[in-house]
């Protein structure tokens, strides 16, 4: 009876021991799987945060927009209206522009001097213009307010933004340019302060060095803190 005893308990203790080794063996793959999937989800993370991270040039429009808006209160659904953009372009483009320290969300505020810099050093790299064919439209750069009174400017010397017809508070001869966003025009003929901010921005992609220093010391006016 003794022997008998003693042999079973041996050989469930080998049967524990086999089946410990069995789940032990079973968890450390399925370790390695969660791993796996974590390393997986990691991978397609780091793709799309590193997509985020490209300003679009909508959103330099937002950013000006935003510094139009001033300390006045503001919503997404508000904005979007009046930038005529889907409040989810509104809320894309708020999102890049705070990865890229050009805007603070917990203060719901651009950050200016960010801003600044990047207007005045790499936007006529980042989003260049090119002066086209002469046409009618919607004046910018320094053919609209503020460098336009500090310029003598030639017939030909106007930069314009082509505008549907009754989309432009004005309509002048000039050369004609891409605006930032399609929609730019439309939103600065009903906003004249974001007006004069696209216009320095233009006058800083495509002014030659007198004319992009008489914007950037208009920008510091404006984006002063």
């Amino acid at each position: 009876m003794a022997l008998a005893t003693i042999g079973g308990a041996a050989r469930r203790r080998a049967l524990g021991d086999r089946v410990h080794a069995l789940l032990s063996q079973s968890f450390g793959w399925r370790r390695i799987e969660m791993l796996r999937f974590a390393n997986r989800k990691y991978r397609a993370n780091f793709r799309l945060s590193t997509m985020s991270i490209r300003l679009k040039p909508q959103d330099i429009v937002l950013a000006l927009k935003l510094v139009a808006i001033g300390a006045a209160d503001w919503t997404q659904p508000g904005v979007a209206r009046a930038l005529h953009v889907s409040a989810g372009e509104v809320n894309h483009g708020l999102k890049r522009l705070a990865v890229c320290h050009l805007y603070a969300p917990v203060d719901r505020r651009i950050v200016r001097a960010s801003l600044l810099e990047l207007l005045v050093s790499g936007l006529r790299y980042v989003f260049p213009a090119q002066l086209g064919l002469l046409g009618d439209g919607m004046p910018t750069a320094f053919s609209a307010a503020p460098l336009a009174g500090k310029l003598r400017l030639g017939d030909e010397d106007g930069v314009v933004w082509l505008v549907p017809d009754g989309g432009a508070r004005a309509r002048v001869r000039g050369r004609v340019i891409e605006p930032l966003y399609p929609s730019a025009p439309l939103a600065a003929a009903e906003d004249p302060k974001l007006h004069e901010l696209l216009a320095l921005a233009d006058a800083l992609r495509v002014g030659r060095a007198r004319e992009r220093a008489l914007s950037r010391t208009e920008l510091e006016k404006r984006l002063a803190s």
